[in-house]
């Protein structure tokens, strides 16, 4: 067998040029070499600049697509191409078909971009991905390409009356372990479709010989059932003209493995309790635990945690070690420091088993200056110094002021705490019960001293959610 790059295939597809641009002016200018479509038109590709050693050439005319194979043992099916102009001279060009030969199968796709630098051709660049054997691999890939070079037969009379039909990729949604829903469209213009629907299965070009379900409109939405779960599915939607079966660009999508996901949820989940704010330095501090779900309450667990200001962490980010969880027992709190200000942190718990590491329900919360803003000041009138390490301060005024703009109720508290004093405290006062806006709280007091620590601390109660804001003076 020859090495699939010496591969020549001529691939012949069947379009028909749409009402605007039969009436386009086929002279290119210098500057506008790129043509709005690619209707009865040869679009020839090489991957060096020689063009002498093209290989595929495709023709769009309005019929279907036909295959050209330059051995007659291989065959080369369900080709799909899309063109499109993005400026002047520059195009977007999408090709995929499936090479049978003697002993392979090879699904090839192509996404390039084209890069006209006269009427008749450029050169191009971009990903060619193709699957062998079961395996799939990928490459950059670059070359040279003509266009309308003469070399192919003009387009039929039956080829230039007919219409258009245009097929959509379809939108996947609600993926279960057995079961998905998906949707699409068809628009067909000045033709007669006599059957639409998807075809579905587990190869990469599905056709009308595996599975497919109808559908009674060109608006598909369609629920798939009976499917086998963890596996990976390919789906497309077609239509039949006039005898004929069009087929549209391929979407994947894999099932649910049944349990897994539920039993990772259940096993343990990050919470977060509590942001901290320094007023003194502004760094910040999230402190969160692991709460253990009701399939796992009589398990000894070992997790770890991992952070990132990206969703789904991994543990190549802010990363805490695992620690052992007895049975109906949750984590102890972790805390990650050195936060940035009004910025949503995701936290998720990790375990690793037999190398391979298993991600369990993560969570994520906004830090202090986002959804909740907290400051605090002091102010004194005057001070002195008593002794070599206190300091008396007069008219003293701490103002604390907060902003919500969550809903809800929250109890506010103000605590003061003066360690190495006589009466050290915390001394607490119950400010009251506020919801979202902006507020303010004075704590006055004729003599204060050195040492001591002023917190305002702000509770939900509906979620236990508490922000914190400390200054020390």
């Amino acid at each position: 067998m020859k090495p699939i790059s010496n591969i020549l295939i001529t691939l012949l597809v069947c379009l028909t040029w749409s009402a605007c641009s039969s009436d386009r002016n086929d002279d290119f200018n210098e500057l506008a070499f790129a043509p709005e479509s690619i209707y009865g038109k040869n679009l020839r590709f090489s991957a060096s600049s020689d063009i002498s050693k093209w290989f595929i050439d495709i023709y769009p005319t309005a019929n279907g697509l036909t295959t050209v194979a330059p051995e007659k043992s291989w065959k080369v099916e369900n080709p799909y191409c899309a063109y499109t102009k993005v400026d002047d001279n520059k195009a977007k060009f999408s090709l995929e078909y499936v090479l049978y030969t003697e002993d392979m199968t090879v699904l090839h796709v192509y996404e390039l971009v084209l890069l006209f630098t006269s009427e008749h051709g450029g050169t191009y660049e971009g990903l060619h991905e193709y699957e062998m054997n079961g395996i799939e691999l990928s490459e950059r890939c670059s070359g040279s390409f003509a266009f309308d070079t003469g070399d192919v037969p003009p387009p039929s009379e039956e080829d230039k009356d007919e219409g258009e039909i245009l097929l959509s990729t379809p939108t996947v949604s609600n993926i279960a372990t057995s079961s998905v829903h998906i949707e699409g469209n068809i628009v067909a213009t000045d033709v007669s479709v006599q059957e639409q629907g998807i075809c579905y299965g587990t190869i990469p070009l599905p056709t009308l010989n595996d599975n497919y379900k109808k559908s009674a409109t060109s608006n598909i939405s369609i629920d798939l059932e009976g499917l086998t779960e963890n596996t990976s599915y390919n789906v497309r939607l077609y239509a039949k003209v006039d005898g004929k079966v069009k087929y549209g660009k391929t979407a994947q999508f894999t099932t649910k493995e049944e349990n897994k996901d539920e039993e990772k949820a259940s096993t343990i989940k990050a919470v977060i309790t509590k942001y901290e704010l320094n007023c003194n330095t502004q760094e910040q501090t999230i402190t969160f635990h692991g709460e253990r779900g009701e399939i796992a309450q009589d398990k000894t667990l070992s997790v770890g945690f991992c952070a990132s200001t990206s969703p789904e962490p991994n543990i190549t980010d802010i990363s805490f070690p695992e620690a052992t969880i007895k049975p109906y027992n949750n984590s102890g709190d972790r805390a990650l420091k050195g936060a940035n200000p009004s910025t949503t942190y995701y936290i998720r718990p990790y375990h690793v088993a037999d190398g391979k590491v298993i991600y369990y329900e993560g969570t994520s919360g906004q830090t202090i200056g986002g959804d909740v803003k907290m400051g605090i000041t002091f102010d004194s009138t005057s001070s002195k110094e008593l002794n070599g390490s206190i300091i008396q301060y007069e008219d003293v005024k701490v103002t604390c002021s907060y902003e919500i703009a969550l809903g809800g109720t929250y109890k506010v508290t103000f605590k003061r705490y003066s360690p190495g004093m006589i009466n050290p405290g915390p001394f607490e006062t119950h400010v009251g019960y506020v919801e979202k806006g902006k507020h303010e709280y004075v704590y006055s007091a004729g003599i204060a001293y050195n040492h001591t620590f002023y917190t305002l601390q702000i509770e939900s109660v509906e979620t236990g959610m508490t922000y914190e804001a400390r200054l020390g003076n």
